[in-house]
């Protein structure tokens, strides 16, 4: 019988105090008075993350925030209904100019969680092309000045409110939370091996049953990460593919600046840069050498390798690198716990 290896850094940070939390209560019942004596600083190291989590809990959780958060989403909403409206009318123009201001949309999905911090940067950007001069013509055809400054408005208030309601929480968020799940994983590891120890030399019973108990447990927690996992993959893959049709709408316009033909043009998969700077390496049938562009007034352009944006995550230019699942700690060995002979 042994403790199993299992991967924590994988699990984010409220789902870590629960499964620290969970294997101080498994200790506490097992109720083994020489591994009891090893729960206080795992006990105090479960308190302290809790305290840090709640904090940025009560931040996301304000009914002001809400307040806010909803009535920008509203404002958002009442900008694309209109835009949508002007791609199905009647008149040439108005339809040219709701199609060219829906590819701008098209640049800045919603996230697919909730996340205030990526909604604020998203409406702010969008808010910024749609009042560029690539943008404004198009928004004056179908006088959206009124909405665009609408959802302005209503994005600087939710961003100006969320500030002043995080530094009533300051205290507590400049306690780092990583180095608090390195000391709760510590205070974990302890408690395991001394489980181990005192198994093996005294053959005690109630240890032989937390042991079985944790790992049943992780390996629940294991199967959740694998779905969590298979769900990230799949809205990865749904990603890119819109990514590449958005593309592949304007590679007919590239096509002749290249003198070649359309179909001859493939997206490779491979990016760098965000938002506005972001480029797209291309691949060209029958050339060895592949290209970069950006999307600039709604075409394509090519961009030298020279002036590309360095790309971030230790030089990798693939994309959807999701910093939220960043590994936050480390694993523990798996314990060899022998049956007393």
């Amino acid at each position: 019988m042994k403790a199993n290896t299992f991967y924590r850094r994988k699990l984010h940070n409220l789902e870590h105090f629960q499964y620290a939390a969970t294997v101080l209560k498994m200790a506490q019942e097992a109720n083994v008075e020489k591994l009891t004596t090893t729960l206080p600083p795992l006990s105090a190291a479960v308190t302290a993350e809790d305290e840090v989590n709640n904090a940025q809990r009560k931040v996301n959780d304000s009914d002001e925030l809400k307040a806010l958060h909803k009535e920008r989403e509203r404002a958002f909403r009442s900008l694309t209904t209109k835009i949508e409206d002007a791609k199905l009318s009647d008149e040439k123009a108005e339809e040219a100019a709701g199609k060219r201001l829906d590819l701008i949309l098209k640049r800045y999905p919603k996230p697919s969680k909730n996340n205030y911090d990526k909604e604020s940067a998203r409406l702010s950007n969008l808010i910024t092309d749609f009042k560029s001069a690539e943008a404004t013509p198009d928004a004056t055809k179908l006088g959206l000045a009124k909405a665009i400054t609408r959802v302005e408005t209503t994005n600087k208030a939710f961003v100006d409110a969320y500030y002043v309601h995080f530094k009533k929480q300051s205290t507590l968020e400049k306690r780092n939370v990583r180095e608090l799940r390195k000391v709760t994983d510590e205070a974990i590891d302890k408690v395991l091996w001394r489980a181990q120890g005192v198994y093996e030399s005294e053959g005690t019973e109630a240890l032989a049953t937390f042991i079985q108990l944790y790992n049943a447990y992780i390996a629940d927690k294991q199967k959740m990460i694998e779905r969590r996992e298979n769900a990230n993959l799949a809205e990865s893959g749904q990603k890119e593919k819109e990514q590449r049709a958005l593309l592949e709408s304007m590679f007919e316009a590239l096509s002749k600046e290249l003198s070649v033909a359309a179909e001859k043009l493939h997206y490779t998969g491979k990016n760098v840069g965000t938002r506005n700077t972001k480029c797209y390496e291309l691949k060209i049938d029958d050339r060895e050498k592949t290209i970069w562009v950006k999307i600039s007034r709604n075409k394509l352009v090519v961009v030298p390798e020279s002036e590309l944006p360095k790309p971030k995550n230790n030089g990798s230019s693939r994309h959807n690198t999701n910093d939220d699942n960043k590994p936050q700690s480390g694993n523990h060995g798996e314990v060899e716990i022998k049956p007393k002979s």
